[in-house]
């Protein structure tokens, strides 16, 4: 445990891990770290996540893809992920929608996102590699 001199939360490094991490995790290029801080006020446990893997647009046609979607493998419905292009530093910020399915075309993805998403940060191809920041409430 370390007290961070610029606030007032506590932080925590993780060592046991409550969410189950899917295999794309052991992928090389991919990673996942996690603290947690304590909010001063509220007193409410933060899980303050990054990732760094492959990123993917989506194709399907159910989601309106002029919006800041995603799919992720374990991030809940609902939250905000920052994402950055780690090939020209570019960001978006993307809500979750939905679960990303473990199929054979995301095993070595971590994310699909919208086109809309994925213009904005300038991806070039339809897959690229990305850096993924998000809490999560505990």
């Amino acid at each position: 445990v370390k007290a961070d001199s610029h606030q007032t939360s506590m932080v925590i490094s993780r060592n046991d891990d409550r969410t189950e991490v899917p295999p794309v995790y052991s992928n090389p290029g991919t990673s996942r770290t996690s603290v947690i801080e304590k909010d001063p006020k509220s007193g409410a446990e933060v899980e303050k996540i990054t990732e760094i893997g492959g990123a993917a647009w989506l194709t399907e046609a159910d989601l309106n893809q002029s919006k800041f979607y995603a799919l992720h493998r374990t991030a809940p419905v609902g939250t905000i992920i920052k994402l950055t292009n780690r090939m020209n530093n570019n960001s978006v910020f993307v809500k979750v929608v939905g679960p990303l399915p473990d199929t054979g075309d995301n095993n070595s993805i971590i994310i699909k996102i919208t086109q809309a998403a994925a213009q904005r940060i300038g991806a070039l191809d339809q897959k690229f590699t990305a850096e993924l920041s998000y809490g999560i409430t505990r």
